[in-house]
């Protein structure tokens, strides 16, 4: 490594960096003895641990003797177990409940790691149950360690450092890069950087593993004066802590003919997604710089061959296919013309490989609802867009445009769905209309996804429908005729006097004034048809209304009929409800002097029947008295109806049935002899009020 100063200086340093190191060692020590003795010393268990060997040059296996001892008054409330170090169970030990005063051994084997080794301890955990102050019990751990000393080679970095450029104007940005190198046999860990040329503040590194190279690049930005570059670098190894210095270097304040600059087109994008980089290389000078070369670490040769006018700017580009995230930066060397050669490099550029899982990807389609206009300005056409996430990821903030006008932004789109929103657009002049969605990508770039091209027109409107024409047939005053045809024409009754005037072919008159006249006659003829279709349409309207009336009368009065003889039948069910029941009467049977007031049915001419021949007298149905008190009633109760309803006048109350008049007692008589036979054998009494009714 470099020297600092004189041989005396670098060791008056490295004495005290020593006592530095064992002052902190023995203030950790103490700590940790005075923090196990108090774990310890609530703890009922013992422990102790001893090793085969405390030195190691490199990672080794050892033999390991584990000894638990009980050193309460008590046995334990339940087992005690023991685990390496990386936290597996150690099953020979077994799970032991110790009564007071028993002790637990273990002896085996264990690989002491890299880790350990650069920790300087080897740790056991044991887990045990106890009880609390409360009573309770209580699951606790206790980690039993053991201090090993790494006794390998110190550790051996490289440091390399490079400046581009090294002479710089102000303004200019100069890029101090460092590569790390671990050539020893250990890993180094903590790595820290400090440049003075960028800050007082120590950049992180990370670890380094043996063989392995970190690399680091900074950049600042050339004032009016040089700029020193020095670092100092940190790490542990072993449990120890190292520094390294790294010698001052002069980065020179000049006037630089060559200047370079590396831009990109983008942050980055997926794997396979390509970048453009764009190279410029300025000459300010007055003479051209030849056989320029641009060199790269990761890109190798990237430019050769190239030339540089005085007083002009070279851009050069270069299209780089995405694989990982990587930096570049640009190394230019050339010949000054002089016989020199002439150095310079650009800043840094980061490239970064997006996560495919993470891409945004957008669909976006638009749709008019009209493809013409009429007027310009003043056409109005509505416009559906919609746009779909086809990405995996939920996507924010999405806003739509037109050219630079904003029309929509959609707070929120998931993936794998759609939203649209509609909007009213006045034409100010046709053409192709097209839409972007514009979102920040994960790099917090903004992308944009564009719709499809809709095409708008400005045509005519389309002419009105040409309405059918009203053909009016012409007037017969001019039409050329004969005098005495056109008084005839006046009359409709001569309608066929001039049809036929009009189909002879006499050469007096104009064959078109007879077509005219003949169309004439065709239209009268179709007039007077359709007031006769007129007129019919007229008539059955009235007919149908005249029927309907007809109709509805004759309903009503069936209807008022139904409801009398409904009633009428009840009344006479209600006037027989005295009669006695029987196999069956007869009240058929007539008085031979036929007066008024007697009962008759059969022939109501007044002549006598014929006398039957002499046959086997029948019983009669009832007795004649009871026949003559029957008779009686009846005939009371047809005088009391014809003098309620002023028909008859009323009768004189008949005698009783002792006092029957003669002829129907006669007539009773001769029946019970067998003399004399009804006309109608059985008569009921629904019959006879029937008949009643009928004399009504």
């Amino acid at each position: 490594m470099p020297a600092e100063g004189g041989r005396s200086r670098e060791l008056r340093n490295s004495i005290m960096r020593r006592k530095q190191l064992w002052l902190a060692l023995a203030l950790g020590l103490v700590l940790a003895l005075l923090y196990a003795g108090s774990a310890l010393a609530a703890s009922p268990l013992d422990f102790k641990m001893e090793l085969n060997s405390s030195e190691f040059f490199e990672p080794k296996t050892i033999t390991i003797s584990f000894t638990v001892t009980n050193t309460g008054s008590s046995a334990m409330p339940g087992p005690v177990k023991l685990f390496y170090p990386d936290g597996t169970q150690v099953t020979e030990f077994g799970e032991p409940v110790l009564s007071a005063g028993a002790s637990k051994n273990w002896t085996g084997n264990w690989t002491v790691t890299k880790d350990e080794l650069v920790a300087g301890k080897i740790s056991f955990k044991v887990v045990y149950t106890d009880y609390t102050e409360e009573g309770e019990l209580k699951e606790s751990a206790v980690s039993v360690s053991k201090h090993i000393q790494y006794k390998g080679g110190e550790p051996v970095i490289e440091v390399n450092r490079t400046i581009l450029p090294q002479v710089a104007q102000e303004g200019q940005a100069v890029s101090i890069i460092y590569e790390i190198t671990n050539s020893g046999s250990s890993d180094v860990t903590g790595v820290t950087i400090q440049e003075n040329a960028a800050g007082k503040d120590k950049v992180p590194v990370g670890e380094i593993k043996s063989g392995d190279t970190a690399k680091y690049t900074f950049s600042v930005t050339m004032k009016k004066k040089d700029l020193t570059s020095q670092a100092t670098i940190t790490y542990k190894a072993g449990g120890k802590t190292y520094t390294s210095k790294v010698d001052a270097a002069v980065i020179k304040y000049g006037k630089v003919n060559l200047t370079a600059s590396l831009s990109k087109d983008k942050k980055g994008g997926i794997p396979g997604e390509t970048v453009k980089l764009t190279l410029k290389l300025k000459n300010s000078g007055t003479t051209d710089f030849t056989d320029v070369t641009v060199t790269d670490e990761n890109l190798g040769v990237v430019f050769s061959g190239q030339t540089v006018k005085a007083g002009e700017t070279l851009t050069l580009e270069k299209d780089l296919t995405i694989t990982e995230t990587q930096d570049l930066l640009f190394t230019v060397r050339g010949d000054n013309g002089a016989g020199g050669e002439i150095e310079t490099a650009t800043d840094k550029v980061t490239i970064i490989a997006k996560d495919p899982n993470q891409d945004i990807v957008l669909e976006v389609d638009a749709v008019p609802d009209r493809n013409e206009v009429y007027q310009i300005p003043g056409g109005i056409v509505s416009f559906r867009v919609t746009v779909t996430n086809k990405s995996a990821v939920d996507v924010e903030n999405v806003v739509v445009k037109a050219v630079d006008q904003t029309l929509y932004t959609f707070e929120k789109i998931p993936a794998g769905e759609s939203k649209f929103f509609v909007r009213d657009t006045e034409i100010t002049m046709p053409g192709i209309f097209q839409f972007t969605a514009n979102v920040k990508d994960q790099l917090g770039e903004s992308a944009s996804f564009k719709s499809n091209q809709v095409t708008i027109e400005l045509t005519d409107p389309p002419a009105d429908p040409t309405p059918t024409p009203v053909v009016i047939p012409a007037r017969p005053a001019e039409i050329t005729v004969p005098p005495q045809l056109l008084i005839l024409a006046e009359d409709e009754n001569n309608l066929d006097a001039l049809d036929d005037y009009a189909m002879e072919d006499d050469g007096n008159a104009d064959p078109k004034d007879k077509e005219r006249l003949s169309a004439i006659i065709r239209a009268y003829r179709a007039h007077e048809d359709e007031d006769k279709l007129k007129d019919i349409d007229e008539i059955a309207n009235r007919a149908k209304w005249i029927l309907i009336a007809v109709a509805s009368v004759l309903f009503v009065l069936l209807l008022i009929g139904a409801v009398r003889r409904i009633a009428l039948k009840s009344q006479s069910a209600k006037a027989l409800d005295h009669l006695e029941g029987g196999s069956y009467r007869n009240y058929s049977a007539m008085p031979k002097s036929r007066k008024r007031n007697e009962i008759a049915s059969g022939s109501s001419e007044g002549k006598p029947e014929p006398r039957p021949a002499a046959q086997p007298a029948e019983k009669p149905a009832q007795n004649p008295d009871v026949m003559a008190e029957t008779l009686q009633r009846l005939h009371e109760r047809r005088s009391r109806e014809n003098a309620g309803g002023g028909q008859a006048p009323v009768m004189p109350a008949a005698p009783a049935v002792s006092e029957a008049p003669e002829p129907v007692r006669e007539y009773a008589e001769r029946t019970e002899a067998g003399m004399e036979k009804p006309p109608q054998a059985i008569q009921t009494a629904s019959e006879a009020a029937h008949r009643r009714r009928v004399r009504k």
